[in-house]
Parts: C-alpha cells; structure tokens; sequence
C-alpha cells in the first residue's frame, strides 16, 4: 500500500533499517569471544578462495564456510567451516551439514556461486559483501551517493531510469520484512494484452515473490485512484489547488500538473528532522467526498541514512541482519528513527470549529518512480468556502509533483490478473512464470542487469466504451550488495547513538549529508548499474 506507512518498512526504510538497532546491546555483545571476531575479520581482508559463505542459523548459532556445495533440491548445504554457537564459542572446525530451512540470513562474497540458477535458495538469503570491483567511479569516490533501487517497471523500451513507472518495494530490505505494495502506473488501455518491463538495475538482489497488474474498469471522463488501506476510489473533477504556500511563496505553479516540475526544500543544517508545512487551498466544487492527490517521491535522504547505518555496522551486517530475521523486538525497533523524519502528515481545515483536523500521514519509501495517491476526508466546509489542506513534512525529505482536489463518489473493487508469459532474452521462461504467479515460498531471482518482460492478458470490460486503470502489484525484497568502502567505516557506537536518536549524532549527520545534497542526485542517476560493467 502506499500510506505505510508502507513500511513499511515501512517506512522509511530507509531510516528503517537502523530502528532496530536501537536494540543492538541485546543480541551484538560488544565483547564477542575473540575467536569468532578474529576470524570474521580474516574471511573479511583475506578471504580463501573461492570466497566465504557466513551463514546465520535462526537458532542463532552461525558457521563460516570457506567450500560448500548445496543439494540438488536446495534444501541441504554442506561445507567445511567453523561452527560457532550462540555466544560465539566454537563448537567445530570441520565438516558441517544444515538443511536451508534453518538459515535465517547468510554473507557472502561469491558472486559467481550466487547468479548460479542452481544456488537460488542461496542467493534469497544472501547479503553481498565487497564489490567494488564492478562499480563505477562514481561508487567508489562516493559511495553515499551510489545509485539503488528495487525492482523498476517501465511501460516502454527506455535505459533512461528517471521515466521508470513504478518502484516496487522498497521498504522491504529483508526476508521478514518482505510486504506488498501498488503504484499507480497511470495508463489507460482496452482489452487484450498488457506488457510491462521489470528491471533489476542497481547493486542488489532482488528476490520476487508476486507481481500483479490491477485493472480497474473506468469510464472516459473518470478516474480511479489507489488510497488509504490499498482501497481504490471511482473520482470525476479533478481540480488543481488556487493557491500552495510555504514559507510566504506560493508553489502552485509546481504542483497544478503531474509534470515532473517538482517541488522540494533543502534540509535543515543542524536538524534532519526539522520540519516544513505547505498550506493549499480549493475551489470547493464538491458534491460527494473530498480527497487531497498528492504525486510525490523521496528524495535522497534516506538513502544517505541508510547507506550510512549499513556502513557502520561493518564487517557485523550479517549478524545485525541475523537478528531483524530472528527477533520480534528487534523489528518493533524499526521504527524509532521515524518518529524524527516521519512521513507527509494530512490535516484538513474545520472552518466551524477554526482548527485544523489531522487525517492521516502517508510514507512511501523510493526516490525514483513518483507515487500517486489519494486521501479521502470529510467535507467541513458546508457554506462553499475554499476547502484547506495542510502539509507537515521532514524538510528536505519529500519531493512534490503534484497536489489535487477529487471528488469521491464510490470505492471500487478492481480485477488483479497475473501475468501470461514472461520472457527473458526474448524466451518465455516459464520457470519465471511460475515463481511470481502465486504467493508462496517460490521466489524469482533478479541479479543486477536483469530484464523481464512480462505480458498479461486483459479481458473485456463489461461496458465497450470504457477502459481499464492499471496500477502495479508486487510483493517481495531485496538484499544489498555491500561495498568495501562501507565496511571500513564500521562504527558499532555512532550506529547504537543514530537509532536512539542522540541529538549530537544527528546534528553530525545533518552536517554531514549538507556536505553531499548538492550534489547527490546527478552523482546518484550517474551511478546506475549498466550491464557493460
């Protein structure tokens, strides 16, 4: 859904990632038995070839294989490795047997074992550690900058990412946090056959469990829109906001057309979490239920926030990974870094009572594919005065498109059609198929460079002079591919101080992202993965 908060992860994922460390005393002892940091350490600067597999059972016991091989039917791995219990005392050197429905995350830096169709069950749950050798320039002399991003979708042939037209979830970094998610595609077609273009194109795994189109019937001057819990709303009048102010300027000459002339402010020097509002105002033309349209996207924040929270765990990330796998409390503490960044809050303004109404707050984490959304809310403007929205928002952290008015008159309920065929190198696969036609424990794995092209079968609508809304459905995650230049950073203290929200740390990485935001979008859309490296 597209309100989380959608963290999902949601929810800021981004920041996300770091809430559950605020927990990190409880299962990362600072003083691990020297054993197993020596030779984490080792595998790390001077790993044996062909490379080390670091596997975290869900008990909690890890061993570090340097020669494995994983049955045929994927659900046994056997190697020669160190065994270590849960306190990090070594129980073994030597042979060791496990079946794969016992690992709960697994690091590595075997790349070549991982784009093996035959280590699938591998490559799901494994997190990618030292790369640099297939990044660009630009990854390596800044790597807070380096491009990401889950799954993309495009409606036609195109390598230019900034016209991807969806960004399927991208809050779920995490097998346990693996959720669904719908972006609005905004087309119109008839019947018969859909194609869509599903690309992998950064540094990441992208392990897919589902992906659906949402085909909502819809006349010729109407329009439906994705909301609030995933409903889907039938709408007609449309109108653009007469005024947007922020900081005494009016932005509507931003925000009247989904136009890619977005606004966005600059963070706050000293607070990231410092807070801006835009106040906007309509004709109030409505007849049924009023619902603010926001098209909006992230901006690089939180991708600095959570590249940094990933470098400062180090040569550890496996074992702080392990523990969001394991523990229920640990992903409860996911969300205190949200508590200071947050979402786009929704007021609406009650002319009788002279206050403002809070109606929701929205977060959706990505900064690539726009997300267009509606919160419908109650009418208070009864004698025809200007209906008054509010904007509350991370300064900085948000970057608007669009802001509309629409008329609700009804909830729908659309038809969600799996594909047909996919192909892949212009063969059907039907591996492929398969694997994202159903929820289950059945993944497609997406390396870097990956291009699906996925074909659905329309039906009829029941009325011949209507047309179908499409919108995308997808669920699953994505694993990281970790760069050297991140765990040399590894910093167990300024992370713990990052998630407890400790205000000199925060003012540290204030100054510090001033330092990138500059800069950080051409050096971020500069960076993308291409298949020539």
């Amino acid at each position: 859904m597209k309100t989380r908060p959608r963290l999902t992860v949601v929810i800021l994922i981004c920041s996300v990632l770091f809430g559950f460390i605020a927990a990190c005393h409880i299962f990362i002892d600072p003083t691990f038995r020297k054993q197993y940091t020596d030779y984490n350490t080792f595998v790390h600067e001077s790993p044996v070839e062909p490379g080390y597999l670091k596997v975290h059972y869900k008990d909690g016991k890890v061993v570090v294989f340097d020669s494995w091989k994983l049955s045929s039917g994927q659900d046994s791995l056997i190697g020669n490795g160190k065994l270590f219990d849960l306190k990090r005392n070594i129980i073994s050197d030597g042979l060791v047997s496990t079946g794969t429905d016992q690992i709960a995350i697994i690091e590595t830096n075997q790349l070549t074992a991982l784009k093996d169709k035959t280590n699938e069950r591998i490559a799901a749950l494994s997190i990618l550690a030292g790369i640099d050798a297939v990044i660009g320039v630009v990854c390596i002399t800044v790597p807070k900058a380096c491009f990401g991003s889950c799954p993309t979708f495009y409606l036609t042939e195109t390598n230019n990412v900034h016209w991807a037209n969806a960004e399927a979830f991208s809050s779920s970094i995490a097998p346990s946090m693996e959720q669904p998610d719908i972006d609005a595609l905004r087309v119109k077609v008839g019947s018969g056959d859909f194609r869509l273009i599903m690309k992998n194109e950064a540094l990441e795994t992208h392990v897919v469990n589902e992906v659906q189109i949402v085909a909502a019937e819809v006349e010729k001057d109407a329009e439906i829109l994705h909301g609030v819990g995933d409903k889907f709303f039938h709408t007609k009048n449309i109108t653009n906001c007469i005024s947007a102010l922020t900081d005494g300027e009016n932005i509507a000459p931003f925000l009247n057309a989904v136009d890619g002339n977005e606004y966005f402010s600059l963070s706050d020097s000293l607070d990231l979490g410092a807070k801006e509002e835009i106040l906007l105002e309509f004709n109030n033309n409505i007849k049924n239920t009023p619902g603010i349209i926001l098209n909006f996207r992230q901006t690089l924040l939180t991708t600095f926030l959570l590249y940094n929270g990933m470098s400062y765990m180090g040569d550890e990330i496996g074992d702080y990974f392990a523990k969001i796998e394991t523990s229920d409390m640990v992903r409860k503490k996911l969300k205190n870094p949200f508590s200071t960044l947050g979402g786009i809050k929704v007021f609406a303004f009650d002319s009788k009572k002279e206050k403002w109404d809070f109606i929701t707050e929205i977060y959706e984490t990505g900064p690539i594919a726009p997300n267009h959304f509606v919160v419908p809310f109650s009418e208070t403007n009864d004698n025809g005065d200007p209906i008054r929205v509010k904007l509350e928002m991370t300064k900085g952290m948000w970057r608007l498109d669009y802001a509309g008015l629409a008329d609700i008159d009804k909830e729908i309920n659309p038809a969600f059609i799996y594909p047909s065929e996919i192909l892949k190198d212009n063969l059907p696969d039907p591996e492929a198929l398969t694997e994202i036609s159903c929820d289950d424990e059945d993944y497609l794995i997406s390396m870097p460079g990956d291009e699906w092209h996925l074909h659905f079968d329309l039906p009829q609508p029941n009325d011949e002079n209507n047309r179908y809304q499409l919108f995308l459905s997808a669920k699953g995650y994505y694993l990281e591919w970790i760069r050297n230049d991140w765990l040399e950073e590894k910093d167990p203290e300024r992370l713990k101080n990052m998630l407890l929200n400790d205000k000199a740390t925060w003012r540290e990485l204030a100054i510090e992202y001033k330092t990138y935001e500059s800069q950080m979008e051409e050096l971020f859309w500069n960076s993308k993965y291409e298949n020539n490296q």
